[in-house]
């Protein structure tokens, strides 16, 4: 099953699912992937994260029950898996422009149509002009002090990565030992050798561990082959870049993605030119 086919079988699967229980472990399952490579794959076929659609599409579908005097902001709010009034109201307002109490003045004037994918729609996605040559490297061990968000908040939260960030710089000089440089990790989390989850750390490295800060945690990234990207661009751009890397470079490569970190590296480089430095763990395929 080639990539635009296993997509929209996610996409069918979430669309008959939508008032249902979801976690990403459980549509990757359906599709037959790992969790970890289902995230890429989702990610750069559609151009928006698992979360950001499954959260659109479930209150465009909540438009039916909103439309009803019978039925209350908050029935409707847990009849779709929202997990407070609060939480509906921010996402609706976010994607419609005014808060769910409004819907029923506007009525069918707001719309957010679920996904259909082609291969022509894939390859304007991903692709491009897009052209990066990795050095392959092997890194040596390395010890971090960061804070962390797993799946939920990947998955459930408005920009989860950038106010991750926002909450570690302004706790950043609690850290000690402090080596230069930030780094953006992110990987699966493993469970009785099934990957359930994912997380990413916002994180500084550090020359050895002390006493953790409140709120922060300890890693530890063992050493490695990578292939080192530099991408020349914004953060928000990063998807492009990681796109690229997925879904062009590494299946044309001699090698194959394995189980680890992948980093975001911003150095001076970052700085001074608005270089992110993105070092993919790989093995050789042969």
């Amino acid at each position: 099953m080639d990539t635009v086919a296993k997509a929209s079988k996610a996409i069918n699967y979430i669309e008959s699912n939508l008032k249902n229980p979801l976690s990403i472990a459980e549509v990757a399952s359906h599709v037959g992937m790992s969790f970890w490579h289902f995230q890429r794959m989702f990610s750069v076929t559609t151009g928006q994260s698992l979360g950001a659609y499954i959260r659109k599409r479930r209150v465009q579908e909540s438009l039916l029950e909103l439309s009803r005097d019978s039925w209350r902001v908050v029935d409707v709010a847990f009849e779709y898996q929202f997990e407070s009034h609060e939480v509906y109201t921010r996402v609706f307002k976010s994607l419609f422009g005014v808060p769910p109490s409004r819907y029923r003045e506007i009525r069918n004037r707001v719309s957010y149509p679920r996904l259909s994918l082609s291969p022509t729609t894939l390859n304007l996605k991903i692709g491009g002009n897009l052209k990066m040559t990795p050095k392959i490297e092997t890194l040596e061990s390395m010890k971090f002090v960061g804070m962390k968000i797993g799946s939920d908040e990947l998955m459930n939260e408005e920009l989860p990565i950038a106010n991750l960030w926002d909450r570690f710089w302004k706790d950043f000089k609690r850290i000690q030992n402090v080596l230069p440089d930030a780094y953006g990790l992110y990987a699966p989390t493993l469970e009785a050798d099934t990957v359930t989850e994912a997380c990413y750390v916002a994180a500084v490295p550090v020359s050895d561990f002390a006493e953790t800060p409140e709120g922060c945690s300890n890693v530890e990234v063992e050493s490695g082959l990578y292939a080192i990207f530099d991408f020349k661009g914004s953060t928000e751009a990063l998807t492009e870049a990681q796109n690229y890397i997925y879904s062009e470079w590494l299946p044309c490569s001699d090698y194959e993605s394995r189980e680890g970190f992948d980093m975001e590296i911003y150095n001076k480089d970052f700085q001074k030119e608005g270089i992110i430095r993105l070092a993919i763990p790989i093995d050789p395929t042969n």
